[in-house]
C-alpha cells in the first residue's frame, strides 16, 4: 500500500491514542488509526500514524480522537440508512 492509500484508510477508520516511547506519564500521546494501517517505505513496511509522539498533549489526543470517532459512527450510521 502506497502512503496515499494509508492516509486515506486511516481517515475512513476510528482512531485511538498511544503513548510514545517514554512511557504513560508522558506529557504526549500518538494518534494511530484502531486496526494497523501498513505503507510501503524504502523496500520495509512502515506503520501510519495520525499525529507523531510530541506533537501534541494528551488531553488535545484524547479530544480529537473522541469527534473523530464520533464522526465516523454518524457516517456509518447514515450509510447504513440508505
Amino acid at each position: 500500500m502506497t502512503f496515499k492509500e494509508a492516509k486515506d484508510k486511516a481517515a475512513n477508520t476510528k482512531w485511538k491514542t498511544s503513548i510514545c516511547f517514554t512511557g504513560e506519564d508522558c506529557w504526549c500521546r500518538i494518534i494511530l488509526p484502531e486496526q494497523p494501517v501498513e505503507y510501503d517505505y524504502h523496500g520495509g513496511k512502515e506503520q501510519y500514524e495520525i499525529i507523531s509522539a510530541g506533537a501534541i498533549n494528551k488531553e488535545l489526543a484524547e479530544q480529537i480522537v473522541r469527534e473523530h470517532n464520533m464522526i465516523i459512527d454518524y457516517i456509518t450510521l447514515n450509510n447504513l440508512e440508505q
